[in-house]
């Protein structure tokens, strides 16, 4: 092979992995209602493809996305919204056995090689002080009072919730 054509070929796909990148999953639960905002580089002008998945007891679940199919169950639930560089999921009727690790995907079209993603683990909280993590460095803070809302971790193996006192 030509070593420029060489060069060209590792430049595109450099360039592909670039960009789709997932840069961020974050998540907001507000009583039954769980909203997902996918964050993503965006420089192509490939259509980007994407999942939307919840992992609980080990089993991956589709909800919604142009990969794979989304499960039965799940198909009333969802709802989505795309802009430039964000994707965003919202999930209606939340309860306890929609729990788990939730992960979004980016697929760029016809490049099965070229996949990025983020998980972050979604479970409600009861008053309790929860710890925060903070994913890139594995570190917890313990929130001051006690906490009202849901637990959110970007760590794919959650903590447990510590009882207020």
């Amino acid at each position: 092979m030509n070593p420029t054509i060489g060069i060209a070929l590792l430049l595109t796909v450099l360039q592909v992995a670039r960009g789709q990148k997932v840069t961020s999953l974050t998540a907001c639960l507000v009583d039954q209602s769980l909203r997902l905002d996918c964050r993503h580089e965006n420089t192509t002008n490939l259509p980007i493809q994407y999942e939307f998945s919840l992992t609980r007891e080990k089993k991956k679940h589709v909800l919604l996305g142009t990969v794979g199919v989304p499960e039965h169950s799940y198909r009333s639930r969802t709802n989505f919204s795309s802009k430039y560089d964000i994707k965003v999921l919202y999930l209606s009727g939340f309860t306890t056995k929609d729990e788990g690790i939730y992960a979004c995907e980016l697929h760029l079209s016809g490049q099965t090689p070229s996949i990025s993603s983020k998980n972050i683990s979604v479970f409600r909280g009861h008053g309790f002080h929860l710890p925060v993590t903070d994913g890139a460095r594995g570190r917890y803070t313990k929130p001051q009072g006690p906490v009202q809302r849901p637990y959110f971790s970007e760590s794919a193996d959650p903590l447990p919730p510590t009882p207020h006192t």
